[in-house]
């Protein structure tokens, strides 16, 4: 009988399939090195989360031409407007660029790697918050967020996922999908109203009237393991709002725009910090 060819010992012919864990190979599968990320595992894929620089470094590939990974890139998101030390407010700052991927193609080599710090906030009086700084994935790129605009302050102030006034556009990198959405350049009445929201990764910043909470939506994505929201614009500030006694409302997510700075009594003029990116590989190992 003629002999039964298998994968198996085709791979152990010396055809180089990615390895596993055991020696045998696969299509498929990448053997990596990440300095610079903490990795975690799920099942037969290594999840690598980078929150500040390094590399991802492939040793090999699973076949003769490359495989992919699943992969995150979020930017650092932009610094909040200052108040003017009057009765006035400043504008949300606009998230981090938001790029993912769920199969981009790797090959042998090292792809360095870059997280975006968020841009502080403007401490006023008045003036624009700093844009997000960009993060990077080889030649993957997402954009910083643009910085929120105060009441008297003028633009455009472009971004990632676009600045909080003045028409603060969004995907500032030209990128298809978007990394981004605009800021809102309108703003309520004085004293009660509140300027516009920055704009985020999944929507425009939303309109200054008397809304605390207007900064555009995040995305939601579950590449590390667990449902994630990244990258929301900044909420804009408004009088006894934000970092008055209200509280500051800058979110905890990557990305993150900062919020406008809200006028309370000549005090509390300083608008919030952007939060810092980060990128996620996601690949198979074993």
């Amino acid at each position: 009988m003629a002999p039964f060819f298998t994968g198996l010992a085709r791979t152990l012919g010396g055809y180089g399939f990615g390895k596993l864990s055991n020696g045998i190979s696969y299509p498929g599968f990448i053997d990596a090195s990440y300095p610079g990320g903490s990795a975690t595992t799920s099942g037969d894929f290594r999840i690598v989360t980078y929150t500040s620089g390094g590399a991802f470094v492939v040793n090999s590939t699973g076949g003769p031409t490359a495989e992919t990974v699943e992969l995150l890139v979020v930017a650092g998101g932009g610094g909040g407007g200052g108040a003017q030390s009057q009765p006035t407010f400043a504008y949300g700052g606009g998230a981090g660029g938001y790029r993912y991927f769920p199969a981009q193609p790797v090959t042998t080599q090292s792809y360095s790697i870059t997280v975006g710090t968020g841009g502080p906030g403007k401490s006023g009086p008045g003036g624009a918050g700093t844009p997000g700084n960009p993060s990077s994935f080889g030649s993957v790129s997402a954009t910083g967020g643009g910085g929120g605009r105060s009441y008297a302050g003028t633009g455009p102030n472009p971004g990632g996922s676009g600045g909080g006034g003045y028409t603060g556009n969004g995907n500032a990198g030209g990128y298809t999908p978007v990394e981004g959405y605009p800021g809102n350049d309108s703003h309520g009445p004085l004293p009660a109203g509140i300027a516009g929201g920055g704009g985020g990764a999944g929507g425009a910043g939303g309109p200054g009237d008397t809304r605390p909470d207007n900064g555009g939506a995040g995305v939601t994505n579950s590449i590390s393991g667990s449902s994630v929201t990244y990258s929301p614009g900044g909420a804009g500030g408004g009088y006894n709002y934000n970092n008055g006694p209200a509280g500051p409302r800058t979110p905890s997510n990557y990305g993150a725009g900062g919020w406008g700075a809200g006028y309370d009594g000549d005090n509390n003029t300083v608008g919030g910090n952007g939060r810092p990116g980060i990128v996620i590989v996601k690949y198979k190992y074993q």
